[in-house]
């Protein structure tokens, strides 16, 4: 089979997950054309081992150094040393001369469905995808698919931390409009709890997330780390974040029917509240998707993901007043 035949055959493996298959065919493409750029950026989002990928990227370099995809790839793999696969040793003599893919053809020149290749590897772990730098927040509003797997990759203490703190202050803003706390306390003092008692709460919630649906979605088929999960669920909060801009145009213009109380009963209270829902639902919607991504598994496994995740919950807090109960009752039977 043509060279070119066989990169579109292991880019299409490569699509549906088949990622053997993909490396099978693509490692056959090299035999046939081993000068081909193309070919080895694809294999190196076929393979497991960083330094393996960072040769297949080097060596993409080497036959076309304005590749951007390659270069990317090569900065996002860091420190790691490259090392050459097995089958290069089989490979015959690649006459490279004016043999080199441009940039702005590699990887998208007529193939079908010639996307990034995927970010997971067998085993789950997020590696290096090469591709155009994505920025997560502005990406994940109009590519959230790519901006949460991007996050998957890069999964950084820092921004994570930021994002679910900002989304703890969003949480107990939204929990004192459910409650009517407007009714007890005046807007800016509502604000002021909300500032003290969101970001050890989002960072609390987040961190407990992280482990449940880490462990729930491994016993679904999914292989994510818990700073990989935490970190797709902090971007998954960017429409709540953003509605912190709603809730400070509330309390500047209309604080009076911000957070419940004898004067919210209001058709623009319900507008707000409307909102709000929306951008929840939004994020809701954003969190199945990013277990999706970090897991590497269906949207329902993920969908499941969340709901066995609430079942362990549940389960262990029925576990603990069982607990709580047989103590007492041991206690009382002790005592009597």
């Amino acid at each position: 089979m043509p060279s070119e035949e066989l990169l579109k055959e292991g880019i299409a493996a490569l699509r549906r997950g088949e990622r053997q298959r993909a490396r099978a065919v693509l490692i056959a493409a090299l035999r046939a054309d081993p000068g081909d750029a193309r070919v080895w950026l694809w294999l190196s989002g076929a393979l497991d081992d960083p330094a393996e990928q960072r040769y297949c990227l080097e060596r993409a370099l080497a036959l076309d150094p304005e590749c951007a995809p390659a270069r990317h790839g090569v900065a996002m793999l860091g420190g790691n040393g490259a090392a050459a696969p097995a089958f290069v040793a089989d490979l015959p003599a690649a006459n490279t001369e004016n043999h080199t893919v441009s940039s702005a053809g590699t990887g998208r020149q007529g193939l079908p469905g010639a996307e990034d290749p995927p970010a997971q590897r067998d085993d789950g772990r997020a590696v290096a995808r090469p591709g155009a730098p994505i920025h997560p927040w502005r990406a994940i509003w109009r590519r959230p698919r790519a901006a949460l797997r991007a996050a998957a990759i890069a999964h950084a203490p820092g921004p994570t931390g930021l994002e679910a703190a900002l989304a703890g202050v969003s949480a107990v803003l939204a929990w004192a409009a459910w409650h009517g706390l407007g009714a007890e306390a005046r807007p800016w003092e509502v604000l002021a709890i909300a500032l003290l008692a969101g970001p050890p709460l989002g960072l609390a919630f987040l961190i407990s997330c992280g482990v449940l649906l880490r462990t729930s979605g491994r016993w679904l088929g999914g292989r994510a780390e818990a700073r990989q999960v935490r970190a797709v669920l902090a971007l998954a909060s960017a429409p709540v974040i953003a509605g912190l801009a709603l809730w400070l145009a509330q309390l500047i213009f209309f604080p009076a029917v911000s957070f419940g109380g004898p004067a919210a009963a209001t058709a623009l209270s319900g507008l707000f509240r409307l909102l709000h829902g929306l951008l929840w639902l939004w994020a809701g919607g954003l969190s199945v998707v990013g277990l999706a991504e970090a897991h590497g598994i269906a949207l329902w496994r993920a969908i499941a993901t969340w709901v066995l995740a609430a079942l362990l919950v549940a389960g262990s807090g029925l576990l603990v007043l069982w607990g709580a109960g047989l103590a007492i009752a041991i206690i009382n039977l002790v005592g009597g």
